[in-house]
């Protein structure tokens, strides 16, 4: 489903609906005639029906095709659509408030979300205001089991109060990824029966093993609220300029470069050796090591089967300057490889992980 709010209003309400959280819906809804849905405080309803007619139009009426400012329809608000998206990809064009000039912005979550509570699976970007500034997480919750990363600010590639951008949530069999205007900020595995814990923290972008699963069907969702009431009914700051959300590929092609500690072993000069960060390979039948380096040496493949530990899986050797293509299908959530010059110093020309 792909619409543009501002043009085709009929399609968001063939395919959209929204439903009320907060306790006193039926107190602070601006519009006490509308059809709708009331959670309370019950996180187990599931939003499979929800209708969006007449005056609870109002959270669209205020659209433009380049200011399309959602309205808090209560103190939180959730969009859903109508049905579940397989291994979805759900892309968000998105504007937040300032939180230094907005006192109304509480936080928002959008992505995909099971069974409209935490409980049944989510995947979703989650943005809150604190002490003035727009926090930015990765919220991937597996059933029963929730799990937020660290604050990921300084690994997006723009500021999400300085103007519209492309959000994308993509949901795989064995893994979500979350991108930015084109930029991968973070990749987490679902690894069920192993511990749930942050694996890479820092630059070029986040990566985090989930000891659960993650629904393969889930509904989009935009969820939004306002700090105090007195702000509800007002038009945000919030500006959502278009969603796209389609059905995906359980396991899309990936193809990642190689780092330590943030640096990318493509151009680094390695003395007496190197080991990567760790590559998440989850969900992927054949996994091709493509290398070239100016001296000879000893490739070494290492695996991580979701507890933090490396066990040497091969070893392959390294002729300079002459590509090495080694393709595995060794099942392991996570891949990391070490490289050690027999002359060293050496230069790495080559060196990344193509997956199918």
């Amino acid at each position: 489903m792909s619409v543009w709010p501002g043009v085709n209003g009929a399609a968001i309400r063939d395919e959209f609906g929204f439903e009320y959280i907060g306790v006193q819906n039926s107190l602070y809804h601006p519009d006490k005639n509308a059809i709708f849905t009331l959670r309370h405080d019950n996180s187990f309803v599931s939003p499979a029906v929800i209708v969006l007619w007449d005056d609870a139009n109002k959270p669209f009426r205020n659209w433009t095709p380049f200011k399309p400012n959602l309205t808090y329809v209560d103190e939180t608000t959730a969009l859903y659509s109508k049905r579940a998206f397989k291994y979805g990809a759900y892309v968000f064009w998105l504007r937040f408030p300032d939180p230094s000039t907005d006192p109304t912005f509480f936080r928002s979550w959008v992505g995909g979300e099971t069974s409209g509570g935490f409980p049944g699976g989510i995947t979703t970007f989650f943005f809150e205001a604190g002490a003035g500034v727009l926090n930015t997480y990765l919220y991937t919750s597996a059933i029963n089991r929730v799990f937020s990363t660290p604050i990921v600010n300084s690994l997006l590639p723009i500021n999400p109060t300085a103007d519209q951008y492309l959000y994308l949530v993509k949901v795989n069999r064995a893994s979500v990824e979350y991108w930015v205007q084109g930029s991968l900020v973070g990749i987490v595995q679902f690894v069920p029966g192993s511990n749930t814990y942050d694996v890479r923290t820092t630059a070029p972008y986040y990566l985090g093993q989930l000891g659960g699963a993650v629904p393969a069907y889930q509904p989009c969702l935009m969820e939004y609220a306002c700090s105090a009431q007195q702000y509800i009914g007002s038009i945000s700051n919030i500006q959502l300029a278009n969603i796209s959300i389609t059905d995906g590929d359980p396991a899309p092609p990936r193809t990642l470069f190689l780092y330590t500690n943030g640096v990318n072993w493509e151009g680094t000069a390695v003395n007496p050796n190197i080991t990567s960060d760790r590559v998440p390979i989850a969900g992927y039948d054949k996994k091709q090591i493509m290398f070239l380096a100016t001296g000879n040496g000893t490739l070494e493949i290492y695996v991580d089967y979701g507890d933090n530990a490396l066990d040497r899986y091969d070893s392959v050797s390294v002729s300079a300057n002459t590509l090495l293509s080694y393709l595995t299908e060794v099942e392991a959530p996570w891949l990391a490889l070490k490289y050690t010059p027999t002359t060293p110093p050496a230069n790495i020309i080559r060196a990344k992980v193509l997956m199918s």
